[in-house]
């Protein structure tokens, strides 16, 4: 009677519970790559990029070393702390026409990058497998998406379901990452936001060594503020500047190395150098087309 009924309604109470303690785990497998410990600090690092950006390479290639699951923290009077990575890709680009129409600064084919690997990173978060995919492909963003097969085959990712998921919801899933870049006012690639439960987001600027990341990653787990930190870019040489404004031209892209460094700080050689890298650039504008003041401006945020 009584004692049956409560019986079967505690069975009932603890089936439930069972069930939903999968789900949740099941649902933290998917989200995160990698497993966190009860009392251990979650450092969400969201990395905003393009995937034909050549700074955003540059980037990557730096922070590379950090994309580990455990962070090992310590400040100057020894207090230490073992944190959690749970790094997070996400797109910039712009969203037309109702979100029926993306736009991406390098064209249709960084749009089709942007979304395989986006689906990589949903398919496989496992320890960060899908970064090893999307390093690989950065080494030659020439051949971004075309070298998306030759990169998953080499780090034993199967490549059907990624496809499979581009074709059937990349669109979707990169106007929600267009969409949160500019709900977070990101307008220059590469940028990392960083946060803690306890911390709200941090727009930091990204540097190129890793040290200097791995210091502001520790400046969030220990609540400092880097909102006053100055601008990375306001610490750039005119040769630093120069190699970078080359390696735009390279890339077919104009020189936008001017918003970050003044030209009075520019040396005669660096004059003449840059001087003929505009000279290119010049000559490449009268051979493409004008593009619109929407993707214009885009433009001026790839670095």
């Amino acid at each position: 009677g009584i004692v049956s009924r409560e019986v079967r309604m505690r069975a009932l109470i603890l089936f439930a519970f069972v069930i939903l303690s999968a789900s949740e785990s099941l649902v933290a497998e998917t989200t995160r790559s990698c497993p966190v410990q009860p009392g251990q600090v979650v450092i969400k690092m969201d990395f905003f990029a393009m995937s034909k950006c050549p700074y955003c390479k540059i980037s990557l290639e730096a922070i590379r070393p950090l994309l580990t699951c455990e962070v090992a923290c310590k400040t100057a009077t020894g207090v230490t702390a073992n944190a959690v990575l749970d790094f997070q890709l996400h797109y910039v680009g712009l969203v037309k026409d109702d979100g029926k129409k993306l736009v991406s600064a390098h064209g249709g084919f960084e749009i089709t990058g942007d979304e395989i690997l986006l689906c990589a990173q949903e398919l496989y978060p496992k320890n960060y497998t899908w970064v090893q995919m999307m390093e690989c492909m950065e080494q030659n963003q020439a051949l971004v998406p075309a070298n998306a097969q030759k990169c998953a085959k080499k780090h034993g990712i199967d490549l059907a379901p990624i496809q499979k998921c581009a074709s059937e919801k990349g669109f979707d899933m990169l106007r929600s990452s267009f969409e949160k870049s500019s709900y977070y006012q990101v307008d220059l690639t590469p940028t990392i936001l960083l946060s803690t439960a306890t911390q709200p987001l941090v727009k930091v600027n990204v540097a190129t060594e890793p040290l200097a990341v791995w210091n502001d990653m520790c400046n969030v787990v220990f609540k400092e503020d880097l909102s006053q930190k100055k601008s990375l870019a306001s610490k750039e040489t005119p040769t630093k500047a120069i190699a970078i404004a080359a390696l735009q031209v390279s890339q077919g892209e104009e020189p936008m190395w001017l918003s970050h460094t003044s030209v009075a700080t520019v040396s005669m050689a660096g004059v003449v150098v840059v001087a003929a890298l505009l000279a290119i650039t010049a000559r490449k504008r009268r051979r493409s087309p004008k593009p619109s003041t929407e993707e214009s401006a885009l433009l001026v945020t790839t670095l």
